[in-house]
């Protein structure tokens, strides 16, 4: 969510870039520190013959978060009316996907 700001002298401060700068906009920030540290839940969704995201990438980032506790759902390409192979194929699959994420976030409670 997104709360604009309330006046035209909030508007003007918040567009200096230099006045809310965050560690992750310094490059303060330590990322790799924070994904190995990282103990939430992760969905993994496993496109068959996906092209963007083989699994050998997503296992290599999944390398990164190893206490997480992960959750791998198998997704064929098939499916979708996108040709098989396509990373996007999923999106127009009626019920394809969309319910096994509704109840994985359901059985953690989210």
């Amino acid at each position: 969510m997104y709360i604009l700001p309330a006046s035209p002298e909030e508007l003007a401060d918040k567009s200096q870039p230099n006045r809310h700068q965050t560690p992750a906009a310094t490059g303060s920030f330590d990322y790799e520190a924070a994904l190995t540290g990282y103990r939430g839940d992760i969905l993994v969704v496993d496109v068959s013959d996906d092209v963007l995201a083989p699994r050998t990438a997503t296992d290599a980032l999944l390398a990164k978060v190893p206490r997480a506790h992960v959750t791998r759902y198998a997704y064929d390409s098939a499916r979708g009316a996108a040709k098989p192979g396509s990373h996007f194929t999923w999106v127009r699959d009626r019920g394809g996907l969309a319910p096994a994420i509704a109840d994985w976030a359901r059985s953690r409670s989210l």
